[in-house]
């Protein structure tokens, strides 16, 4: 599934930045030729800077991260709430008092899964049952 998720996404960055390249090569070439010293350079320069350029690239590479593979790869999105439950077999720390012998039991929660197409994380804040542990209870993808 990761390798899945990480292919489309570099799939669709690799689809952006020529056109976005082409775009400012463009931009840049004709643009100075027809208003070398007019009011459309003042906007020109800022249009093909690099720091337009790069915001650019950067608001589509956090769209394509965060909904459009949810989109392409629907059948991938685990994001949500989910039930589940912790089975408690035995005990692993001494009890407090060694007469009340551990007896098995089950616990069922709640967990919510946010996710993007290169990650899945606990969303902590908004899992009532796990906050405070700082810990990942599910680990779907190694880093």
């Amino acid at each position: 599934m990761n390798n899945v998720l990480q292919r489309f996404h570099r799939y669709a960055l690799s689809r952006i930045v020529w056109p976005l390249s082409l775009l400012v090569g463009v931009a840049m070439a004709l643009g100075w030729q027809l208003a070398p010293d007019s009011v459309w350079s003042r906007l020109l320069a800022p249009l093909t800077s690099a720091a337009f350029v790069a915001a650019a690239f950067l608001f589509v590479e956090k769209k394509i991260r965060l909904q459009l593979w949810k989109v392409v790869y629907p059948e991938l999105d685990f994001e949500g709430t989910w039930e589940g439950g912790t089975q408690y077999a035995r005990q692993q720390v001494l009890a407090q008092s060694p007469e009340v012998p551990f007896k098995s039991f089950r616990k069922d929660h709640q967990i919510r899964f946010r996710q993007d197409c290169l990650n899945v994380w606990v969303a902590y804040d908004e899992t009532e049952h796990y906050q405070g542990w700082n810990s990942t209870a599910a680990t779907l993808f190694a880093h």
